[in-house]
């Protein structure tokens, strides 16, 4: 889809909200979550305590993120920098728990603000200045090696 907002179109993702939201330097991701139908009993095959996880790989650098870890409720922090990772008992999702607050407390929003910058434009652009001092190193190498080999007295050289 080459928009974001026409994501609940798709039948998967139907029951959900999803905004983008540029402000500034920064961008702002919402998915919002429907509530579960009322009561709702998991199959018997389930035992309740299941995870429902919800995992967002981002390109940019992450300045806030609503992520709590499963049991303890502390903020959770990104893994690898900007992976954000969203989750709650099966139970819970059931009972209509909300498994995030937005910033401004609207329950089940998972919610996240990132740099405009992608992460990989200064990915390559840190892989272009390394190959770029390894280039100069080596071609420093030469130099320094042909420079010797020429200085030497014709007598060294023989031997």
């Amino acid at each position: 889809m080459p928009d974001i907002h026409s994501l609940p179109k798709a039948a998967p993702f139907s029951e959900a909200r999803y905004e983008l939201i540029a402000q500034g330097e920064q961008v702002t991701f919402r998915h919002t979550l429907s509530k579960p139908p009322p009561p709702v009993r998991p199959p018997p095959v389930w035992r309740g305590d299941e995870i429902i996880a919800f995992r967002l790989h981002l390109p940019a650098r992450i300045r806030f993120q609503n992520s709590r870890y499963l049991d303890g409720g502390a903020s959770r922090p990104a893994s690898r920098g900007n992976i954000v990772t969203w989750e709650q008992r099966l139970q819970q999702r059931l009972e209509g728990r909300p498994i995030a607050y937005a910033e401004d407390r609207t329950p089940d929003v998972m919610e996240v603000r990132m740099d405009r910058e992608s992460i990989l434009y200064r990915t390559l652009w840190l892989f272009g200045i390394a190959f770029a001092a390894a280039l100069l190193a080596l071609a420093g190498l030469i130099w320094l090696t042909m420079r010797r080999g020429r200085d030497e007295p014709a007598e060294q050289a023989s031997r």
